[in-house]
């Protein structure tokens, strides 16, 4: 999650930065709604009915107020306040996923009117830093006074991730401007240590880093893939090959489809390594339908 919120923040920030006027807003909502709505829709129909097969009343009666929660674009206070999500009783929230897209859509409804107002771009980059600092040290201070699950769920408490992937896009930019090409291509070395770290993060175990030093770690490793990024960097070349780009494209719907899919099926089956292969396989099944025939055709 950390990961995709600091490339989310690079992407959304590169279209802010191509809107000029207040009033071309309105266009930049229409597109995110039916950019992720239609399939969340057709996730929860598809679910709730297969549920209502498979799940306990009162399992059945939560899942809706997920649901509701998930189209009112506050999951991640819903959960917050009803669940926690390493507790036993998570394994059976069929839509725990979606908190995370909550607090994206959550940011992208206040950031971009402040991105928007600030000008020029320098103002725009100071403003995402200041965002991301303030976050972060509230997230520190959260999870200094045990407060965990609120800077586990809270959009306050995640912006800064937003803000490092809006602040590697402005240092490229700035870096493209005022760097000779011959430096950018040195610097663009740095990418193969920042795709190891990344890959190697992923698979250190969490007490390793007290208090949420991953978390950093891992933004930070992202940002610098992003940031040294660069069209004819080997790294890029094979980042955007056509196996790397179809799961990129999918992503959406792969996300969305795989927590419900080991949630209905655990009940039945041991979650074996097994079990967990065949639920990615199902998941990029359902995801790349969901691709085809509802994302695209809504787009």
């Amino acid at each position: 999650v950390d990961l995709f919120f600091v490339i989310s923040g690079f992407v959304v920030t590169n279209r802010l930065l191509r809107i000029q006027q207040i009033r071309d807003l309105p266009e930049f909502y229409y597109g995110r709604i039916r950019r992720l709505l239609p399939a969340l829709i057709v996730l929860f129909i598809l679910f709730m009915a297969v549920g209502w097969f498979f799940m306990l009343p009162e399992q059945l009666v939560d899942a809706a107020r997920q649901v509701r929660a998930g189209v009112l674009i506050h999951a991640n206070y819903y959960f917050l306040h009803n669940t926690s999500y390493f507790s036993p009783d998570a394994s059976t929230r069929m839509f725990l996923h979606i908190w995370s897209l909550s607090v994206e859509e959550q940011f992208y409804i206040l950031f971009p009117i402040l991105i928007v107002l600030a000008k020029p771009q320098w103002a725009k980059f100071i403003l995402v830093c200041v965002v991301g600092g303030a976050s972060f040290f509230y997230a520190r201070h959260l999870l200094m006074t045990d407060q965990n699950m609120v800077a586990f769920y809270s959009l306050f408490a995640r912006a800064w991730q937003f803000a490092i992937g809006g602040a590697a896009l402005f240092a490229l930019i700035f870096a493209n401007r005022f760097t000779p090409t011959s430096v950018i291509r040195w610097v663009s070395m740095l990418q193969v240590p920042a795709l190891v770290g990344l890959v190697a993060i992923l698979f250190f175990p969490l007490d390793m880093f007290p208090e949420f030093r991953i978390q950093r770690a891992l933004c930070v490793a992202a940002a610098t893939l992003l940031l040294t990024s660069t069209q004819t960097s080997k790294i890029n070349r094979v980042l955007g090959c056509d196996f790397l780009r179809y799961f990129g494209l999918r992503s959406y719907s792969i996300y969305l489809y795989h927590w419900p899919l080991i949630v209905l099926t655990t009940v039945y089956v041991d979650a074996d390594l097994y079990f967990l292969a065949s639920m990615f396989f199902i998941s990029v099944l359902l995801g790349d339908l969901s691709y085809r025939y509802v994302e695209n055709p809504f787009r």
